[in-house]
C-alpha cells in the first residue's frame, strides 16, 4: 500500500514472493535509482566562483564482485543518461519536518582508482547484497589496476627507442660515432691519425725531460717557499690518480693503505750490548745514511758506534769499536754529502769533527779529525744545511745559535740572537735559506742567517718546560711543531709560515715521550714515533682543511729507543714501491722497516709514488758561495730504471689514441637495431665486445692476492 493508504488508517499484509528466481511470478520493483547511481554535491557550500562547485563523485567503492548477481533488476531502470530522482508523495500538515540536506555529513572521497576501475556490471548490481570478494577476485582486482599506465609506458618507451640513433654495438665503435657526431658540422676539420707507440713514447720522453727543468715561483706574499715549483708528470694529474681526492667515502689518498714491513732478518743488527740510557731528550738517539749508521753507547769518555749497512747481522761479542770523545754525546750527524764524516757535539762546548774510513771502524779512536771550541756552555743541537756544503747550525745553553763553515778553518759566521731560554729543537728550511727554532720560552721564531741576526717571525704558545721538535713541510708553507699541551697531552700543531698562526692541533694521547717527527717531502707523509712507543704514526700532510690525514700505523711487539730515516731516495727500493726506509732501535737490535704502497702493478715503474725528486746527496752551491748570498737550486731526476716501463706509459697505451675521423662514405654500415642482426653477425658483434671489455679490464688469470699477500721464499729458508 502506499503512503496515502496508510495515512488513512489502511491495513493490507505484504505480498509474499519467493527468493528462488525460477519461481518468481514477477520481477520485484524499486522506487527511485540505486543509490550507487545518485549524484550528490560535496559537503561544502557553493559561493559561484570556484570550479570545486561543480565536482561530484559517485559513491560506489566496492572492489568488482562476483560476476554472478543475488538480486534481480528492473528493465526500466536502465537508461543511458543521468536519472532524477522521484518527487516524495505530499505529506500532511502534522507530519514532521524533513531532514535538510545541508545537515548530512559531507560523503568521503573515493580513490581514483577504484573509480577508474569500476565496471558496467558493479553499476548492475545492489549494494543490499553485495557479498565480500573472494581472493581470485582480489588477485583479478591488482592484476588489472595499473594494466593502462603500464601500457602507455611501454608504447612511450617504443616511440624513443625508435627515435635514438645508431645502437652502441662495441667500445670500439662507440668512439667513433661520437666524434663524427661532434665534427659532423664543422668544415675544414684536419684528419687526426693515429699515432704510432714509438711516437708517443719519444713524446713521454720529452716530457720527463722537460719535467726536471721545473718552473721557479714568484710569490712575494709567501716568502719561505720553496723557490721551485714541484714537478708532476702530466698524465698523473687526472683525477684518477691525484693524491688529493675526495669522493662519497671521504678523502682519497696513495698512502693511505701503506705498509711497514720489517726486512730481512739478514740486514738486521742483533746482538748489540751497552746501549746508552743517558742521552738527552733533545737528542734523536739514531742517525743513519744509505752507507752507515750510529748509536751511542754506555761508558765514559762518550762512546759512538758506528755500523757499515754492507756488515749487517750478528754483532760479534766483545769490545764494540767506536769513535771516543772527550765529553758526554749531546748530539749527532751525518754530513748529507759525505757518508764518512760524523759531526758530534759534546757538553763541554766543543764540535768533533770525525771521518769513517772505508770499510768502517775496526778499532776504538779517541783523536777526531776537526776539534772546533763552539759554545760557552753545552752544545745541544747540531744540524747541516740540506744545499750548501760545510755549513752547519748548532745551538747551545747559551742560548744563542750559531752559524759555521768547516771548510774555511771552522770560521763562525753569525750569531742568531733573540732567545730567553733552552732552545728544544731547530731546523733548515728546504731552500736552506731559513732556520726554524722552538725555545723553552714558548715562541717559534724564523731567522734569515746571512741578513740579521734576529728572527724575521716570531710567535706562537708552546707549552713550556715539557719539550718539543720543529721541522718545515709543504716545501716552506708549513712548520709542524710537536709538543705537550696543559694536560700533558701530546700534541701536533701545524703553523703557517707565513704569519705563524696555529691552523691546526692534532691530539694523541698521554706519554712523557716526546714525539720524534721525520718528513718525507716527495710523499708529504708525517713519521711520528717516541722513545718507549711500541707504534709509528703516520700522516699526510695537505693544504685541504684538516690538513692532517691518519694512514696505516706501524705496530710492533717490543719497544723502541729511537727511530731514524735515510733522507736520500736514490736509496730506496723502487721495484718493491718503497718510499721510505726507517731504521728502529730497541734495546739489543737495530731493525730496518720497510714502507711500501701496495699497487697491483708492480711491475711498472710507479711514477705517481715516485715524482721528480731533488738530488739532495750533492751539494747545490758550495758554503762561501752560500754565505755571499748566492742561491742555487738542486737539480731533479728521476727514479725510474732503466729497464722498467712506467705507470703513465702504461695507462696512455692501455687508454685508445684518438683515431682518426672517417668520411661519410668511410662509415661502417652498423645497423640500428641488434634484433635484425643474423646469427653469424651476433657472434661477431659478441668477440667484439669481448675483445674490448677484456682490452680496458686487462683481465689475467693471476689472483690480487697473489701479489699481494705472503712473503718471498728467502724469508722461509732464513726462518728455517
Amino acid at each position: 500500500m502506499g503512503p496515502q493508504d496508510w495515512l488513512d488508517g489502511g491495513n493490507i499484509l505484504p505480498n509474499k514472493q519467493s527468493l528462488n528466481p525460477a519461481n518468481r511470478v514477477q520481477e520485484l520493483t524499486r522506487f527511485g535509482k540505486y543509490p550507487r547511481d545518485i549524484i550528490r554535491k560535496l559537503g561544502h557550500q557553493s559561493n559561484g566562483n570556484s570550479q570545486n562547485d561543480k565536482i561530484t563523485q559517485k559513491m560506489d567503492m566496492s572492489p568488482k564482485p562476483s560476476p554472478r548477481p543475488r538480486v534481480a533488476r528492473s528493465f526500466s531502470e536502465v537508461g543511458s543518461g543521468p536519472q532524477t530522482p522521484p518527487k516524495p508523495a505530499p505529506r500532511p500538515i502534522s507530519a514532521p519536518k524533513p531532514i535538510q540536506e545541508s545537515s548530512m555529513p559531507p560523503p568521503t572521497m573515493p580513490k581514483p582508482a577504484l573509480i577508474n576501475s569500476k565496471s558496467v556490471e558493479e553499476s548492475d548490481e545492489t549494494d543490499n547484497f553485495k557479498r565480500q570478494p573472494s581472493i581470485r577476485d582480489r588477485m583479478k582486482m591488482f592484476e588489472t589496476w595499473g594494466t593502462t599506465d603500464k601500457q602507455e609506458k611501454n608504447k612511450q618507451n617504443e616511440e624513443t627507442s625508435q627515435l635514438t640513433k645508431e645502437v652502441n654495438i662495441s667500445a670500439k665503435f662507440e668512439k667513433n660515432m661520437d666524434t663524427e657526431e661532434m665534427e659532423e658540422n664543422k668544415e675544414n676539420k684536419p684528419i687526426e691519425i693515429e699515432l704510432d707507440n714509438k711516437i708517443h713514447q719519444q713524446k713521454l720522453e720529452i716530457d720527463h725531460q722537460s719535467l726536471l727543468k721545473p718552473k721557479s715561483r714568484s710569490d712575494k706574499n709567501e716568502p719561505f717557499l720553496m723557490p721551485q715549483v714541484r714537478p708532476q708528470f702530466a698524465a698523473l694529474a687526472s683525477p684518477n690518480l691525484s693524491n688529493n681526492r675526495l669522493s662519497k667515502f671521504g678523502r682519497v689518498t696513495k698512502f693511505r693503505h701503506m705498509k711497514g714491513t720489517p726486512m730481512q732478518k739478514s740486514m738486521h743488527f742483533e746482538n748489540l750490548k751497552n746501549l746508552s740510557k743517558s742521552v738527552p731528550a733533545d737528542c734523536d738517539f739514531i742517525h743513519v745514511n744509505p752507507e752507515r749508521l750510529v748509536v751511542p753507547l754506555s761508558g765514559p769518555g762518550g762512546k759512538l758506534a758506528v755500523f757499515e749497512m754492507s756488515k749487517s747481522g750478528r754483532i760479534p761479542d766483545g769490545v764494540t769499536p767506536a769513535v771516543i770523545n772527550t765529553a758526554t754525546v749531546m748530539d749527532f750527524a751525518w754530513d748529507p754529502f759525505n757518508n764518512s764524516r760524523l759531526a758530534v757535539v759534546t757538553d763541554d762546548g766543543a764540535i768533533n769533527l770525525w771521518e769513517i774510513p772505508e770499510g768502517g771502524l775496526y778499532h776504538q779512536v779517541n783523536e777526531p779529525s776537526v776539534r772546533i771550541p763552539a759554545h760557552s756552555e753545552k752544545v745541544n743541537i747540531i744540524k747541516f744545511n740540506p744545499l750548501a756544503s760545510d755549513i752547519v747550525a748548532t745551538s747551545g745553553f747559551d742560548w744563542q745559535v750559531k752559524i759555521w763553515h768547516l771548510s774555511e778553518n771552522s770560521k763562525e759566521m753569525a750569531v742568531l740572537e733573540g732567545h730567553t731560554d733552552q732552545i728544544y729543537s731547530m731546523d733548515w728550511s728546504q731552500c736552506g735559506r731559513f732556520l726554524a727554532t722552538v725555545c723553552r720560552d714558548g715562541r717559534v721564531r724564523i731567522y734569515n742567517p746571512r741578513s740579521s741576526p734576529l728572527p724575521v717571525r716570531e710567535d706562537g704558545d708552546i707549552v713550556p718546560k715539557k719539550g718539543a721538535r720543529v721541522l718545515w713541510a709543504l716545501d716552506g708553507k708549513y712548520l709542524i711543531v710537536t709538543g705537550f699541551s696543559r694536560q700533558s697531552e701530546r700534541q701536533v700543531m701545524i703553523y703557517e709560515t707565513k704569519g705563524l698562526n696555529c691552523i691546526h692541533t692534532e691530539t694523541l694521547d698521554v706519554s712523557p715521550a716526546i714525539l720524534i717527527p721525520f718528513y718525507d717531502e716527495d710523499s708529504s707523509t708525517l713519521f711520528l714515533s717516541g722513545k718507549g712507543e711500541t707504534t709509528v704514526y703516520g700522516y699526510e700532510i695537505a693544504e685541504d682543511s684538516p690538513h692532517m690525514f691518519l694512514l696505516s700505523p706501524f705496530k710492533c711487539s717490543t719497544p723502541s729507543q729511537g727511530l731514524a730515516f735515510i733522507p736520500h731516495k736514490n736509496a730506496m727500493n723502487v721495484r718493491d714501491v718503497e718510499f721510505a726506509r726507517g731504521y728502529r732501535l730497541t734495546i739489543n737490535a737495530i731493525m730496518p722497516i720497510s714502507f711500501t704502497v701496495p699497487r697491483v702493478k708492480s711491475t711498472y715503474f710507479q711514477d705517481d709514488i715516485f715524482p721528480p725528486t731533488r738530488v739532495l746527496w750533492t751539494p747545490a752551491s758550495s758554503g762561501s758561495a752560500w754565505l755571499e748570498g748566492k742561491d742555487s737550486n738542486p737539480t731533479w731526476i728521476s727514479l725510474k730504471p732503466a729497464d722498467m716501463p712506467s705507470l703513465s706509459n702504461g695507462l696512455t697505451s692501455g687508454t685508445p689514441t684518438p683515431q682518426k675521423i672517417m668520411s661519410q662514405a668511410q662509415k661502417p654500415n652498423i645497423k640500428t637495431n641488434i634484433e635484425n642482426l643474423t646469427k653469424d653477425e651476433a657472434k661477431e658483434v659478441g668477440k667484439d665486445l669481448t675483445e674490448s671489455v677484456s682490452k680496458m679490464l686487462e683481465t689475467s688469470d693471476t689472483l690480487e692476492q697473489d701479489t699481494m699477500e705472503g712473503v718471498d721464499d728467502k724469508d722461509w729458508d732464513d726462518e728455517n
